[in-house]
């Protein structure tokens, strides 16, 4: 391979590298940033955009070679030659006059020949804060806490069987009528008078009927609790992973754009190596093609912000939103935890067991109504009555039960039995399927930890360090280091960067996930010192706990930390 196919190799590659260091791309560019690369004499991303619409295509660039449709294009024969089928096969060579000895001639003869890259567009610039601060993670879940639907919906269904408890507890009406006895109609002196009052009928219920029935009434009151703890977990969870997205988003961002700034360079390095008569013609239409790759990139990349932004926004209950700066980095230090320690936490608090618990309790207090209610209840009538021939009162007492000869309630018992079989099966199998979920979230949590870990302190440094020791002997030796050595590393380093951005995101998804399992209300347990990377603003991972009204909605036993009040809450 000689020395202009293998240059010609390396600028291929110049697109997909990192972030541009200071000294890599050591030719000089300035002849043709007037007349082709006249963005990269202006910053890129300088105009602050609130909330960005659908992305429009870029407009046809006015430099752009022209395509003479009076001449059929050669037919293009032998060998390796591209298919008919593919776009552009029936497009004409590229075909250089011959180039001028003057600069000014030059340029003009590159210009219509090589079409100008388009700007790369906007920043996205989020507002402040509310307080002119970026908004930390505890900001978002306080307002996520006020404003989401899901925690008003669960309130609710607490409301609903508090109602229907009480329900279960009262005792049945009782009826209350006007009676008339021995009444013999006719036009006599004795007609038309007999007995007449009123009467009560009271059906009286044995057994302690009522009290099993609120017992199991108060079953559905507490595991509605417990769902209002769910709710919230799950919301914090939902807030946590949006939260961390978001950041993932802004590093990609970041990445993209100096990805795009770096392909610009090539181009326009590459038109100087065509001006010099050091390359072909065709090698910067070749770079040309990638950097609008990158600028595709870097669409990209914005749209996953928005997208990360407006689901965050939607999972907090305030869809409308605007981009709002927030505290903290991915690349923030996780949270430590410990296996055996995870596992006791989740089996003492996860609200999945609790319900399931609960619901076994509840099916225990209906199979023991189910058996008394073979119990008769007891039937009364009570009559009082004036006997208006002899004017006496008098009154009627009637007492009856139904015995139970043949329905002694002996499939709602069977039944019963059923469902109490059912709720115990299903607590062990939910005890199995949450250590089945910890197990599968610590893997992540420990693989992501690990290689995150040694991205960051390991493979990205020996990278660069790689990168420096070839950038210096190409500069002090091009002729043993060749210009496509320098671009293969920095590829390198775009490589490894790509791979530590997935690692990370991947990483803040497991946290999330162990997090949501143990149901912890602060990442960060005590005795460790926010785990932030230096320079990270403080407090980026403190949670909300529920406000006071809603605490107050949950048994005390859920409640493993102080809350705040509701001023706090409305605040």
């Amino acid at each position: 391979m000689n020395r202009r196919t293998t240059r010609g190799l390396g600028w291929l590659a110049v697109v997909w590298t990192g972030t541009a260091l200071p000294g890599c791309l050591p030719l000089d560019v300035d002849p043709l940033r007037a007349a082709i690369c006249g963005t990269l004499n202006r910053p890129i991303d300088v105009q602050a955009v609130v909330n960005l619409g659908p992305p429009h295509p870029l407009p046809p660039s006015a430099d752009a070679p022209t395509r003479d449709d009076t001449k059929p294009p050669p037919k293009d024969k032998g060998p390796l030659r591209i298919p008919d089928v593919l776009p552009g096969a029936n497009e004409p060579p590229l075909r250089l006059p011959p180039l001028p000895k003057d600069a000014a001639g030059r340029e003009k003869i590159l210009s219509k020949f090589y079409p100008a890259l388009d700007p790369i567009g906007p920043e996205i610039r989020p507002l402040p804060g509310p307080d002119g601060r970026p908004m930390t993670l505890a900001d978002l879940q306080k307002l996520a806490t006020a404003r989401s639907p899901v925690l008003r919906r669960a309130t609710a269904a607490v409301q609903a069987a508090r109602g229907a408890a009480i329900q279960a507890r009262l005792h049945p009406n009782p009826t209350i009528g006007y009676e008339c006895d021995q009444v013999q109609p006719g036009s006599g002196p004795t007609n038309n008078v007999g007995q007449q009052g009123f009467y009560i009928n009271q059906l009286i219920k044995t057994g302690g009927k009522l009290n099993l029935a609120a017992a199991a009434a108060e079953m559905d009151v507490v595991n509605a609790e417990v769902a209002l703890r769910q709710a919230h977990v799950e919301l914090t969870a939902k807030v946590r992973a949006g939260y961390f997205a978001v950041l993932v988003a802004e590093e990609s961002l970041r990445f993209t754009r100096s990805l795009s700034q770096l392909a610009d360079d090539a181009y326009c390095i590459q038109l100087n190596q065509v001006l010099a008569a050091l390359t072909a013609g065709y090698e910067p239409l070749q770079l040309y093609v990638y950097a609008l790759q990158a600028r595709q990139a870097l669409v990209q990349a914005r749209n996953r912000y928005v997208s990360a932004w407006k689901q965050l926004t939607a999972q907090m209950g305030v869809p409308d939103m605007h981009f709002t700066a927030l505290a903290g980095r991915a690349d923030s230090l996780i949270p430590q935890f410990h296996y055996p320690t995870a596992l006791e936490q989740m089996l003492g608090v996860h609200t999945l067991l609790r319900t399931a618990e609960n619901t076994v309790l509840k099916a225990k207090y209906n199979l023991r109504l189910a058996e008394v209610m073979r119990l008769p209840d007891l039937q009364t009538n009570f009559v009082y009555q004036h006997d208006n021939a002899s004017g006496n009162n008098q009154f009627n007492l009637q007492l009856g039960i139904s015995p139970p000869l043949w329905d002694r309630n002996q499939g709602n018992i069977q039944f019963a039995k059923g469902l109490l079989a059912q709720a115990v099966a299903d607590l062990d199998a939910t005890r199995n399927d949450l250590i089945q979920r910890l197990a599968e979230a610590f893997e992540r949590y420990e693989n992501y930890r690990i290689l995150v870990t040694d991205y960051r302190e390991r493979i990205l440094k020996t990278q660069v360090r790689v990168y420096r020791a070839i950038r210096d002997r190409y500069q002090l030796d091009p002729e043993k280091v060749s210009f496509a050595d320098l671009i293969t590393a920095q590829q390198n380093i775009a490589n490894v960067f790509n791979t530590y951005l997935g690692l990370l995101g991947n990483q803040w998804t497991a946290v999330v996930d162990v997090a949501a399992l143990l149901q912890l209300d602060e990442l960060y347990l005590p005795g460790q010192d926010g785990c932030l990377v230096p320079g990270s603003p403080p407090g980026v991972l403190e949670t909300l706990p529920l406000p006071q009204e809603q605490v107050e909605l949950l048994p005390r036993a859920l409640m493993a930390a102080p809350v705040a009040t509701s001023e706090d809450a409305a605040r």
